[in-house]
């Protein structure tokens, strides 16, 4: 049987995913279609940005969007970068309009538009959001006085506001609740298809075992889920299973579990607790992490070997 015929003779572990939910493109452009607020949220790698922009080109081909905004939030972002405030231009401070507010008034008001803000919950969101928590609330017809310009303002009716958040940074539970219930949040979990996607985009070696492979993405990260220290924020996206290149083999997927997942999880745990590391992975690679030592290419194989063989029921 060829490489491609092996592939896509997957469907024995197609079937094995358990996620039934509604998909979540389909979540998401329901929600767009009702101009809701939306965060992505889940752990790192698992196309939470990728399926937004894919959405929102989808939406600029269709001749229904006007404006798009996209930006990134950091630690440094504040209400005067987003809404108002004066900046020293070298000699003087000057009014200067945020992002968010300079946005707005170009905002094409016969069609849709659209903000999205990569890692939203980086910023202190509360603060950053200023009276726009006020106007976000369920009445469209708010408006408010800015406080350094005086002027009225109100949100454009539409105008929808989509972030992305990685919750292995910062839990939704530490998101201020006013902000949390005026957006509708949807988990974006690892998946199985989301793995596949990325194998139809390589060049896979002959020599690499893209089933195992998959077997192995499946039970590490119901290992992972099911772990009571850490669960469904702590779960490994499928991109992190992949290095950049563009051809998949034993040697790239080697380097992308010493350079990715391997830390990630050391990290979860600290390098000297065997234990729990053991559990996730083997304790062949565990003692190699305690050591500060890379994991062979050798020891990589039987990682790969072990994990996927065994027994124990996948969630993903």
């Amino acid at each position: 049987m060829s490489l491609a015929e092996e592939f896509n003779n997957m469907s024995k572990y197609s079937s094995d995913e358990k996620d039934t939910s509604v998909p979540l493109q389909d979540n998401l452009f329901e929600n767009i279609n009702s101009c809701v607020n939306t965060i992505l949220y889940g752990p790192p790698g698992t196309g939470k940005t990728y399926t937004a922009l894919m959405k929102i080109d989808e939406l600029k081909k269709s001749g229904r969007l006007g404006e798009v905004l996209i930006i990134q939030f950091h630690p440094q972002y504040t209400y005067q970068d987003f809404i108002e405030g004066y900046k020293f231009d070298g000699n003087n401070f000057k009014y200067t309009k945020g992002i968010f507010l300079d946005f707005c008034e170009k905002i094409n008001n016969d069609k849709l538009n659209i903000l999205y803000i990569d890692e939203i919950n980086r910023a202190d969101l509360s603060s950053v959001f200023g009276e726009l928590l006020y106007l976000m609330d369920k009445d469209s017809n708010k408006k408010v006085l800015l406080p350094l310009s005086g002027n009225e303002f109100s949100l454009p009716e539409n105008l929808i506001i989509i972030g992305s958040m990685n919750s292995s940074d910062k839990s939704i539970s530490l998101i201020d609740f006013a902000l949390r219930r005026r957006f509708n949040f949807i988990f974006v979990p690892p998946s199985l298809s989301g793995f596949n996607d990325i194998l139809l985009t390589k060049e896979i070696d002959q020599n690499f075992d893209v089933i195992k492979y998959s077997r192995f993405f499946q039970v590490i990260n119901s290992r992972i889920l099911r772990h009571p220290l850490l669960g469904k924020n702590m779960t490994l996206g499928h991109s992190m299973f992949f290095s950049k290149s563009n051809v998949i083999s034993n040697e790239s997927v080697f380097r992308a579990l010493n350079s990715t997942i391997i830390p990630q999880i050391e990290s979860y745990f600290g390098a000297e607790n065997h234990t729990e590391i053991s559990q996730i992975l083997t304790p062949e690679v565990a003692e190699s992490i305690m050591h500060g030592k890379q994991v062979s290419p050798e020891k990589m194989q039987r990682l790969i070997d072990v994990v996927a063989s065994s027994i124990e029921e996948v969630l993903f």
